[in-house]
């Protein structure tokens, strides 16, 4: 977040100057000088998050909108994770998940990023789907088991995605996850089965 800030400061990208020489230089009230600046860091981390002009600027971005915690935080997220036209902001996404681990689930709720991320192992992309299941390490294998399952054992599917969910059953130590694999041994694709 302070390298964010730092280039803003120095290539004055907030529009108008430095955050810091704005509020030695202005009086404003205190209620809408914390509203104007979460706004304004809002925009900030999400120009970075969709432009930043490295995958550490957008994957620092994605934290810092991850750590604010407040509903258009998670819009922004929501929609960076869900949107395929512009896979590096997904891809950020994907790692500031992972980077989270250790916040718990408190600060990323399953039911907020389990289905984008269970919908990007449902596409082709092998290197995003990857990403994205390491993502899903952040959840309980019971809050996936159930859309896992059926992305894994449902013969319609492209086997591609079948095989980014084993991927994902592969990645987890539940006993729960290896009984799936386990029962993908009897699948009827030969690829799904060497897979499993």
């Amino acid at each position: 977040m302070n390298r964010i800030v730092l280039l803003i400061c120095l290539f004055g990208l907030s529009g108008g100057g430095c955050l810091f020489e704005r509020a030695m230089g202005a009086e404003m009230p205190e209620g809408a000088a914390g509203q104007d600046d979460s706004a304004r860091q809002l925009r900030i981390y999400t120009e970075a998050l969709y432009q930043g002009s490295s995958e550490e600027v957008r994957v620092d971005a994605a934290i810092g909108l991850l750590l604010r915690k407040d509903a258009e935080s998670r819009s922004i997220l929501l929609k960076a994770l869900g949107g395929s036209d512009n896979p590096n902001a997904q891809l950020a996404v994907c790692r500031a998940l992972i980077q989270s681990r250790g916040l718990g689930s408190s600060a990323v709720p399953a039911e907020e990023f389990a289905a984008p991320l269970l919908a990007i192992l449902a596409g082709r992309d092998e290197g995003l789907a990857k990403m994205a299941a390491e993502a899903l390490l952040i959840y309980r294998f019971s809050e996936i088991e159930a859309p896992l399952t059926n992305l894994v054992k449902d013969p319609q599917r492209e086997p591609a995605e079948r095989l980014h969910g084993i991927y994902v059953l592969g990645l987890r130590t539940e006993p729960q996850a290896l009984r799936i694999l386990i029962q993908l041994l009897d699948d009827g694709n030969p690829e799904i089965q060497q897979a499993a």
